[in-house]
């Protein structure tokens, strides 16, 4: 937590403005993106990683978070080369340029081809998912509720004169009452997070963060 304060530095004081002039509209939901997407997956902090809990990571973000990016196997789609040569285990696929940009961007590190854990491929043109045998990695890293309705706030930021954005922001996750005849929902689970990025080429670089609980009664 020391090192994640130091690293925010006495600009961090400055982030509780309100304002968020700094910050574009498509910058704005960009950043609140990857702060939900990184409480759905249990991160409150940055961790130390090898190559196999980094690949582990991206590929679960890019799942949860840019599943849009996505391809999976379709027999009745001959037009989807993608999947042309490749075992018939592996039914989901990712660009390589958006799988390392992630890994780089969001977890800090460089995603290794070769040494991928089981489950995992790496192609020419990307990253392939055998979704049967990497079940258990998607369901140890998701917290039970993660499909619950969810929502991220960033309540003020600051842009340093270097381009660095520091943002302050909440969030909060809701559950639908069972017995409630209007689908009333009811504040499930709440945190508040505070988060440094580096503008890059291509895109946010997020430098360090941490995501505090909020007790619920």
């Amino acid at each position: 937590m020391g090192m994640v304060a130091f690293l925010f530095g006495i600009s961090s004081s400055r982030a509780d403005s309100g304002d968020k002039a700094g910050l574009s509209l498509r910058d704005e939901l960009s950043l609140e993106h990857v702060m939900l997407m990184l409480w759905d997956m249990g991160y409150t902090s940055p961790r130390k990683m090898d190559s196999a809990d980094l690949c582990r990571s991206t590929m679960t973000y890019m799942m949860h978070g840019q599943s849009e990016l996505g391809e999976s196997r379709d027999e009745n789609n001959p037009g989807n080369t993608h999947f042309t040569n490749i075992p018939d285990r592996y039914f989901l696929f990712f660009p390589k340029k958006a799988v390392e940009q992630t890994a780089l961007n969001i977890f800090g590190g460089f995603m290794d081809g070769n040494t991928l854990p089981d489950g995992y491929f790496c192609g020419s043109n990307g990253y392939y998912i055998d979704m049967e045998a990497t079940e258990k990695d998607r369901f140890m890293m998701h917290e039970g509720d993660i499909w619950l309705p969810s929502y991220a706030e960033i309540s003020s930021a600051h842009r340093e004169a270097n381009g660095t954005c520091i943002i302050n922001g909440r969030l909060r996750r809701f559950k639908m009452l069972d017995d409630s005849a209007e689908r009333e929902e009811i504040l499930w689970a709440a945190a508040t997070f505070m988060a440094r990025f580096s503008p890059t080429e291509n895109g946010w670089k997020l430098e360090a963060f941490v995501i505090t609980e909020e007790a619920m009664g």
